[in-house]
């Protein structure tokens, strides 16, 4: 468990997290500002309460890459006026009413303001809202459908979906992080 980041400094914008867990974590799990460029590949993100992943700052960068983003109270992902890419992800079970990946203002504000969130080979299921418009994607399974190139809205058939236990919250004892292989 690495915790949330604090903001880091612009004169060290580049930062990446490779195979770790940001897993049960109160916040947040991954909080960067400053017009930071943040690459987390091959991590699993999981059971945290609050936005999992933020990254905000005018020409900053959020990337996800291979990562697992499974069951929070908060959004999974949010970048203020940054961009967001999303590539080979599986993000699932997050409960939140808002949407599943949200770039633009603090304000509750859905539509991306340049520059924008852009998805690719990845899986979005099972979660709470739906992703804005304005999102790009391509070659990705989304629940209920999507336009665009190779996208797909038919259930992926994971061995078992995640669950938030018989309390219905994630971050406590009884979540079940699911098998996410593809039956």
């Amino acid at each position: 468990q690495v915790g949330s980041l604090p903001n880091s400094n612009w004169w060290e914008p580049e930062v990446r997290f490779s195979d770790c867990e940001f897993v049960g974590n109160a916040g947040g799990a991954l909080l960067v500002g400053n017009d930071a460029w943040v690459t987390a590949e091959r991590c699993r993100i999981v059971a945290n309460t609050g936005t999992t992943v933020a990254q905000w700052g005018e020409f900053g960068l959020l990337r996800l890459v291979d990562s697992t983003l499974i069951g929070s109270s908060g959004g999974p992902a949010f970048v203020n006026t940054a961009e967001m890419q999303v590539v080979g992800c599986v993000i699932t079970g997050h409960d939140t009413a808002g949407a599943p990946l949200m770039s633009g203002g603090w304000d509750g504000t859905l539509g991306c303001l340049p520059p924008y969130t852009q998805v690719s080979n990845s899986i979005l299921w099972d979660n709470a809202g739906v992703l804005p418009g304005s999102t790009a994607v391509e070659s990705s399974c989304v629940q209920g459908g999507f336009a665009g190139t190779g996208n797909i809205g038919a259930d992926p058939l994971f061995v078992r979906a995640p669950s938030p236990g018989p309390d219905g919250s994630w971050g406590t004892q009884d979540d079940d992080l699911g098998d996410l292989r593809l039956a």
